[in-house]
């Protein structure tokens, strides 16, 4: 195919496998996503996170708010 045929046509260039779809809601890696969790907690985000968001960084921290 031509790159003006793949611009006019609707079919995706990527195929991705549907088997893909059953890991979507799963944690591959409980421990280390704990483990981000635990050191978000201490830390906290980066103040550009928080000012993103309209919150106080001082205020999530001092009451160790979990932000999702």
């Amino acid at each position: 195919m031509t790159i003006e045929e793949l611009n006019a046509s609707n079919m995706p260039i990527i195929v991705f496998d549907k088997k893909l779809e059953e890991l979507r809601d799963k944690s591959l890696f409980p421990e280390k996503l704990a483990k981000a969790n635990e050191i978000l907690l201490s830390v906290g985000m980066p103040e550009e996170y928080y000012e993103s968001i309209g919150a106080s960084a001082v205020r999530l921290a001092e009451t160790k708010d979990i932000v999702e």
